[in-house]
């Protein structure tokens, strides 16, 4: 029975290490994306040539992914993209009314600003900004919550190896 529970402890330390690991990495990959497009873009001229809302089911709980499709031109050469924002993660809303609020700013045909991130043109977005809170800070919280976690992993590791916590009592398994 010890060594299932020891081996069950080094089996839930390894998974917050590695957890944690896996949550800074999405944070710290949104971050640097942001960062890089975010610095200095090139605003263009692009044409709206489709707009839709995409209706998916995540988790048990509806969200509406805009979908709008753009053409720009930059150095002479043609691009087309679909990206709202910078970020990593997929732009939605949370009601279709709040999707068709914002896709109303965009009809086919039309011209709009474009920004381009000067590094890799191929790589443009509509939305500059952030408009919530939350999207400013997610990042932050995600390299945050690794932190948290890679530290506990790491100390009940250090802790077992050491032996620091021999008397300490035990949790039931």
């Amino acid at each position: 029975m010890d060594v299932i529970g020891t081996l069950l402890a080094i089996v839930l330390v390894v998974g917050l290490v590695v957890g944690g690991l896996l949550v800074f990495g999405f944070g710290y990959i949104d971050y640097t994306a942001r960062d890089t497009a975010f610095e200095n873009p090139t605003p263009v001229d692009g044409t709206v040539q489709s707009v839709a809302i995409e209706e998916v089911n995540e988790q048990d709980d509806m969200a509406f992914h805009p979908n709008i499709t753009y053409t720009y031109r930059l150095d002479g050469r043609r691009y087309t993209a679909h990206t709202i924002d910078p970020s990593i993660y997929l732009y939605k809303e949370n009601t279709r009314e709040a999707a068709e609020a914002f896709t109303s700013n965009y009809t086919v045909g039309e011209t709009t600003t474009v920004f381009v991130n000067p590094n890799d043109p191929s790589q443009a977005f509509l939305k500059r900004d952030t408009e919530g809170w939350w999207e400013t800070i997610q990042p932050y919280v995600s390299m945050l919550l690794d932190g948290l976690m890679t530290v506990t992993g790491v100390g009940a590791i250090v802790s077992k190896l050491t032996g620091v916590v021999k008397n300490s009592p035990r949790l039931p398994l």
